[in-house]
């Protein structure tokens, strides 16, 4: 995290590294494979306007599935959305909750 500005309201620059950690990429390297191996399927493409190829041309999905075309289409096409969250206690007093058996 960074600031961009002295100004104290100034919102940080705050970079969170996604993507950095191989074992992140290589969950999201089989989350793709899967959603291309459903793309594939006979049952889903009559359906379908354009095969994978088409929408891997259009920037869509990777160009194949090598790791190094998966990196290349989640580095250019994953974001995040922010998600407030907060660390206020849950349950009661000060004893933590737990899973009911």
């Amino acid at each position: 995290m960074r600031l961009r500005h002295n100004h104290p309201y100034a919102k940080p620059r705050i970079v969170h590294n996604y993507l950095d950690d191989d074992d992140d990429r290589q969950r999201l390297r089989e989350g793709v494979r899967i959603c291309m191996g459903i793309a594939r399927e006979n049952r889903l493409t009559g359906m379908l306007d354009a095969d994978l190829r088409a929408a891997a041309d259009a920037g869509l999905a990777p160009l194949s599935d090598r790791d190094a075309d998966i990196d290349d289409y989640l580095r250019a096409q994953s974001f995040s959305s922010y998600h407030p969250s907060g660390t206020c206690m849950l349950g009661q007093g000060r004893r933590p909750t737990r899973p009911r058996s």
